[in-house]
């Protein structure tokens, strides 16, 4: 999983950004708004060399960027793979992909300053996902494989 850490921090490095609509938009990765089914959030498509990501439109805004952030990561870790195919025909472990996409998501939307109690006066989980609108469980996943 540190790779995934230390492929995060290059590309904020070269893009300037850790904006995953921004960085979408240089990989030249389209992102559609969509009508989808109330449980799903966002998917990745592979289709010959382009590649989209969905969002469903309904979600909050601060849900899209971690949803596209999330299916970033499937974009540049997992771009061969089809997951609707995975999790119904093979037996390929898909809570691997999802946790190596979620810490990418994790890695690009919180700062490393955002845990430096001197520059932010943060002193806990809730406080770190509050400021930052990223769920606890990715403010601790950071914690717990990157820091």
């Amino acid at each position: 999983m540190k790779c995934i850490v230390d492929y995060v921090e290059e590309i904020k490095k070269k893009h300037n950004s850790n904006n995953p609509f921004e960085i979408c938009k240089l990989l030249d990765i389209d992102v559609i708004y969509i009508n989808l089914p109330k449980k799903v959030k966002g998917f990745y498509v592979k289709f010959f060399d382009s590649q989209f990501i969905y969002i469903n439109c309904d979600i909050e805004e601060q849900e899209k960027k971690y949803v596209c952030a999330h299916e970033l990561g499937h974009a540049l870790f997992h771009a061969e793979i089809n997951s609707i195919f995975i999790k119904d025909k093979t037996l390929v472990n898909s809570a691997k992909l999802e946790n190596e996409a979620d810490l990418f998501a994790a890695c690009l939307l919180l700062n490393d300053d955002m845990f430096d109690y001197e520059k932010t006066g943060f002193t806990t989980i809730d406080q770190i996902a509050l400021f930052s609108g990223v769920e606890k469980r990715l403010v601790q996943m950071k914690i717990d494989r990157a820091m």
